[in-house]
């Protein structure tokens, strides 16, 4: 059914499929909850490669600091600025690396809770057999339904762990463009308020819970690494 289905849809769907069983009263934030961690554990070797590779990236923004008072002409800069990268073997993307990896299963995610919520799951999809996702509680913790959307609680929620999250990963590198800093702090904060609040409420569990993670462990990488 296709590379995507098979390597992102399957296993997500089967670890709710399990976790959903396993949990008391098939409560369904705790499924979310545990797939955070799962995720977010699996991609702590590639955060920590990546946060060696701060040291490197900050020498490389003090030459294109250079780069770009020294060369007036646009497309010099960008030649050059691509050299330096070349030369320090990096690849400009590489700090995305982490966020584009999480995409697909996002999305996942995503199409998994539609479709336990519109009863549309095929229980061909399994990897084990038994009957699964029979009795789930959506409701969640503060009395939110998890199959609802248009929280506003949740929005905020959200939009406060992105800004929180945004100020923690910028932290790390002082000598970056602060506009463009400032700019993505404000604008993905609005932005991701305003996709939760249309999305629903078990995504945006998700990902509430996922930038709770990911600060957790900036913080602590932050501090190990002083």
């Amino acid at each position: 059914m296709g590379i995507l289905h098979t390597l992102f849809f399957l296993p997500t769907y089967n670890i709710f499929a399990f976790v959903s069983y396993l949990a008391l009263n098939n409560f369904f934030w705790i499924t979310i909850l545990v797939i955070v961690v799962v995720v977010k554990t699996l991609l702590i070797p590639m955060v920590k490669k990546q946060n060696k590779l701060n040291s490197v990236i900050k020498k490389i923004q003090i030459e294109i600091k250079e780069i770009n008072k020294k060369e007036k002409d646009a497309k010099k800069r960008t030649e050059q600025t691509l050299e330096v990268y070349k030369k320090h073997k990096l690849n400009p993307l590489s700090p995305l690396l982490p966020i584009f990896i999480q995409i697909p299963i996002f999305l996942s995610i995503f199409v998994v809770v539609k479709n336990i919520q519109n009863n549309l799951l095929n229980q061909d999809f399994l990897y084990f057999g038994g009957s699964f996702f029979s009795n789930i509680d959506y409701s969640f913790v503060f009395g939110s339904s998890l199959t609802s959307s248009g929280s506003i609680v949740f929005a905020i929620a959200v939009a406060a762990s992105q800004f929180c999250l945004f100020c923690v990963i910028f932290s790390k590198n002082p000598n970056q463009n602060k506009q463009i800093a400032n700019f993505m702090k404000y604008a993905f904060t609005i932005v991701s308020g305003v996709v939760v609040f249309s999305i629903g409420n078990a995504v945006a569990l998700y990902w509430l819970a996922n930038n709770i993670f990911s600060i957790i462990q900036d913080l602590f990488l932050i501090k190990k690494e002083k």
